[in-house]
């Protein structure tokens, strides 16, 4: 199992819009960061600020942030959701599970002849 990543089509419910802390460096087109100390953020000129979590926002996320990124308090109310939607056995991946093809469910073309 394969551990999962916040992306633009994960609902947010009460959460979307809600103000988080951001870091960027300068620029339009610069991802954004969940803290100062992510390894792709270039920390000379990055510049503090506040965004509303929603799809606009996660699109801009840089992915080391969105894979393993901290983007409220731990113990708000969004970071306790932010930390059960992610990680190895967090919801999202636990919905991959669903998600995925069944391996026994595909039939091989051998197979198709053989019960034919």
């Amino acid at each position: 199992m394969r551990d999962s990543v916040l992306t633009a089509d994960v609902p947010l419910g009460p959460f979307d819009g809600h103000l988080v802390p951001i870091f960027a460096a300068k620029g339009k087109a610069s991802k954004l960061h969940a803290h100062l100390g992510c390894s792709r953020l270039r920390v000379d000129g990055a510049v503090a600020s506040e965004a509303p979590l929603n799809a606009a926002t996660i699109t801009r996320m840089c992915s080391v942030c969105a894979h393993h990124g901290h983007w409220d308090r731990p113990d708000s109310g969004v970071g306790l959701f932010l930390r059960a939607l992610g990680g190895y056995r967090g919801l999202l991946s636990q919905l991959q599970e669903y998600a995925e093809a069944d391996p026994d469910d595909e039939v091989t073309q051998e197979e198709a002849e053989r019960a034919a």
